[in-house]
């Protein structure tokens, strides 16, 4: 209780005044304070694996939705891709009927044309017959 230099050490004599009933409540004191202070990182620590067990489900869950969206959007590029080719095949046969449309068209009128032709030459040789035998002289 004494310090070296004579002095009464306050802290001795505070704790020899307290007396043994003070100890034993500074004491359970400390034992419920640790007690507290377990059971609170107990409660820290079960709340830290569950937000983990949560991340970690979200995680999963987010994977799925980008497997999912991948998936549908991979789908629509196939659906766009096939509709494109198909559109095109069919533009390619309305193309070919046209053509071969106009072909028929080009030979028909050319027909039509060699038949207005001979039908002129023959007219203009049956007026140019007319014309001659009226101009010869009887007889």
């Amino acid at each position: 209780m004494v310090s070296s230099n004579g002095l009464i050490n306050r802290r001795s004599l505070v704790r020899a005044q307290q007396g043994p009933q003070t100890k034993k409540q500074n004491m359970e004191i400390v034992y419920f304070t640790l007690g507290a202070v377990t059971v609170l990182l107990i409660i820290g620590v079960a709340i830290m694996i569950r937000i983990g067990i949560l991340v970690r489900t979200l995680q999963e869950d987010l994977r799925d939705h980008e497997r999912g969206t991948h998936d549908v959007v991979v789908d629509l590029h196939r659906r766009i891709d096939n509709e494109v080719r198909e559109l095109r095949a069919h533009n390619d046969q309305t193309l070919l009927k046209i053509k071969d449309e106009l072909r028929e068209l080009h030979t028909k009128i050319d027909e039509n044309e060699r038949e207005i032709i001979s039908l002129l030459d023959s007219q203009v040789y049956r007026l140019t017959n007319k014309i001659n035998k009226q101009q010869l002289p009887k007889g």
